[in-house]
């Protein structure tokens, strides 16, 4: 029988080792022996075996999603959008919105006191004395807080242009702020000193500069990006959280406000107008007083 096989190195190597237990170096081998060989061939099997392995459990794994595809039956309403059902997040969104509008009334079981609200409760880091005299805003759910009733949240979103995201890091740094990772739209993930989560993004949208000369304050002091842009932000997410944000703030805005919000969106992303129409529409129904 050939020793070309995976394991016939190893054989070797132990056959060597148990004829050289005379000597001093044949002793210690002989006593440790047993548990290298053993060791050993099991590297050998696992380099040999493994890729072989994985190669078959991708391939199983592939059959398994393949097939599941197959039994899955997309509904007709999402097949006329995407006949195999995969929706762009606009398409998601635009889908969802005609289904709420169909419902007609809609309405919430919070106290409209409640939602007019404006609140700080959830502490963040204040980085206003760290990002002096650089163009920044808080956005993401933190930013809400100063459109509609605060909710909590699991990080604080702040964005700055590209062109000053080196400087913003290093002046944190400088402040104790920890780097955990970087973000895959731009940017990085930092702690703050007393443990917050802060995703600091790096901007490159061509209304930024403008959005960050008009910005806002909230309940806190924080600079927040102001309403209109930051609805064209949140209406370019893929998530319904955004969706929901954008529906409630745009709910509770007066009228020269929402003309404003129209304004900016069909000059940066007219494509989404029809949408924000809907969201408009929603968020004030919403706000309606409850029938007696």
């Amino acid at each position: 029988m050939s020793g070309a096989g995976p394991l016939a190195g190893t054989a070797r190597i132990g056959r060597a080792r148990r004829r050289g237990r005379g000597g001093t170096g044949g002793a210690v081998l002989g006593r440790c022996g047993k548990g290298v060989d053993a060791e050993m061939r099991r590297t050998a099997w696992r380099d040999a075996v493994s890729p072989r392995l994985s190669s078959l459990a991708g391939h199983a794994t592939g059959q398994y999603h393949r097939a599941m595809s197959a039994r899955l039956r997309i509904p007709a309403a999402i097949a006329a959008i995407a006949a195999d059902g995969q929706q762009t997040a606009r398409q998601r969104r635009h889908f969802l919105l005609q289904r709420l509008l169909l419902r007609g009334s809609v309405g919430t079981g919070t106290q409209l006191a409640s939602l007019r609200r404006r609140t700080a409760m959830q502490p963040w880091p204040d980085l206003r004395a760290h990002l002096s005299e650089l163009p920044w805003a808080v956005v993401g759910g933190v930013a809400t807080r100063a459109y509609m009733q605060e909710r909590i949240t699991q990080d604080l979103e702040v964005i700055v242009r590209k062109l000053d995201g080196a400087e913003a890091l290093a002046r944190l740094a400088a402040a104790e702020f920890k780097a955990v990772g970087a973000l895959s739209i731009g940017g990085q993930t930092l702690r703050s000193p007393d443990g917050a989560e802060i995703d600091l993004l790096f901007g490159e949208q061509p209304w930024l500069d403008e959005a960050l000369t008009r910005t806002e304050r909230d309940p806190a002091g924080f600079p927040v990006l102001g309403l209109p842009f930051l609805v064209v932000l949140k209406m370019q997410s893929a998530r319904t959280q955004d969706w929901a944000d954008v529906s409630r703030m745009l709910g509770q805005a007066n009228d020269p406000g929402l003309s404003h919000v129209r304004e900016v969106v069909e000059r940066w992303s007219p494509e989404d107008s029809e949408d924000l129409e809907a969201l408009i529409f929603l968020g004030q129904q919403e706000m309606r007083p409850p029938e007696d």
